[in-house]
Order: C-alpha cells, then structure tokens, then sequence
C-alpha cells in the first residue's frame, strides 16, 4: 500500500516512468483525498502539520524546485525526507485517533476532521498479492 498527501494526482505520476508496475496497481491511500471526500476542499500539508502534530514543514513545493534547479540535492532529499516523516506521523495519528485536523486559510480556526483509515488497511489485508509484486517501506 502507498500512503501519502496528493500522492496519486503528483508524486504516483512523475514516478510513474520509473516503476516497472503501472501505477494504476499499486492500492493508494491518499490523505489529501480522503479528506477531500469529507471536507469538499483541499488543504495544504502544512495546515495538517501544524494542527495534528504542531510541527512545520521544512519548505514549500517551491522550495523544492529550487533546490533542484540549484543542484542542491541534499538539502533536497532533506526536505523530501521530512514530509515523509511528516506524511507518516498523521497517517499514524489519524489511525489511531480516527481523525485528523487542520488550519482554515479562510477563518484561522483549528477544525478536526474525522478520518477511518482502519477500515482501508483491514481490507487491503484480505486481498491477494498481485504476482511480481513486492513489498518496500522507507519505514
């Protein structure tokens, strides 16, 4: 199972040349859009990160971008590296919590967002392995 935030529209994708498996295979949770199917909107990472774990992200998307276009390649992995760790300790509030919460952009005010993920994980549990496939973690 991949998880993440805004996995399957970005980060599935630009991988998706470099899997030998269509992507299309791979079970997704992603965060971003479980939230959107409760909420009707999108939010950032970072109105995540403050408001369930009170930590930052280390940068932006564009900050990402430059660092690329400058060759810093370390401090990018740095910055790629924290928002897995980050992407992962809400995934793992928000199963054992059974919910999640986040910043408005519009009022400022801290909202919690009710999340079942436990039903997603129990499931992909009684399913078949597809054959050729294999599992890796970063964690």
């Amino acid at each position: 199972m991949v998880i993440g935030f805004n996995v399957r529209d970005f980060d599935m994708e630009v991988l998706a040349p470099y899997i030998l498996t269509p992507v299309k295979n791979f079970p997704i949770l992603d965060i971003l859009v479980e939230f959107e199917k409760v909420r009707g909107h999108r939010i950032s990472l970072q109105s995540v990160a403050q408001a369930t774990l009170k930590t930052s992200k280390s940068g932006s998307g564009w900050d990402a971008i430059r660092l690329f276009r400058e060759g810093k390649m370390d401090e990018l992995k740095k910055y790629c590296l924290d928002d897995v760790r980050i992407t992962k300790d809400i995934y793992e509030y928000g199963l054992k919590n059974g919910k999640i919460s986040f910043i408005s952009n519009r009022d400022y005010q801290t909202y919690e967002v009710p999340m079942n993920w436990e039903n997603f994980t129990e499931a992909l549990k009684g399913q078949k392995k597809e054959e050729g496939s294999f599992p890796t973690s970063l964690f």
